[in-house]
């Protein structure tokens, strides 16, 4: 569910519980309007165009699962690889219909979790370096630093090329 479609639901259930139209549409950042129509059975825009949808939820929902043990292992599917896999699927499902050109457009947008991760390519030597016996020694050089220096633990920081974290 998307963080717009959260924040109607939110605010409809605020209501629900004796909040004020005015005051729900004021706390949640949604127009009169839309929850009017909402409270009245309207149904979201992507319920409404579920039908249109070539995959159903449940496909989607594989292929995304799919995308993200890919990424998992180090393989992340560029946007022609999840293209082709959706192809895959709906040929299984005996459908023989083509996928739209902005098909994974609509894809990632309708599955934010994996949105980042389509089409990431990864630096093939930080891929060659995630070698079991690579870890296991940046570790044991760690752990030998880390005594002979007799640092706490309090003082080991991360630090990768996006931030810096405790």
């Amino acid at each position: 569910m998307d963080p717009g479609e959260n924040s109607i639901v939110s605010a409809l259930v605020a209501m629900d519980t004796g909040v004020s139209e005015r005051k729900a549409t004021k706390e949640y950042g949604i127009s009169c309007s839309t929850l009017q129509s909402r409270r009245a059975g309207s149904m979201s825009s992507g319920s409404a165009h579920h039908h249109q949808q070539l995959l159903s939820p449940e496909q989607e929902k594989a292929l995304s699962h799919w995308i993200l043990e890919q990424e998992a292992c180090g393989y992340a599917p560029s946007h022609a690889r999840a293209r082709e896999m959706a192809t895959l699927i709906l040929k299984f499902s005996g459908d023989t219909n083509s996928l739209g050109k902005k098909w994974v457009t609509g894809f990632t947008k309708r599955n934010p979790a994996i949105a980042s991760i389509i089409g990431k390519p990864i630096e093939s030597a930080r891929f060659e370096e995630t070698q079991p016996h690579h870890i296991k020694a940046f570790y044991e050089l760690f752990d030998t630093i880390h005594a002979s220096n007799n640092t706490q633990q309090a003082d080991v920081w991360n630090m990768d090329e996006h931030s810096i974290g405790l």
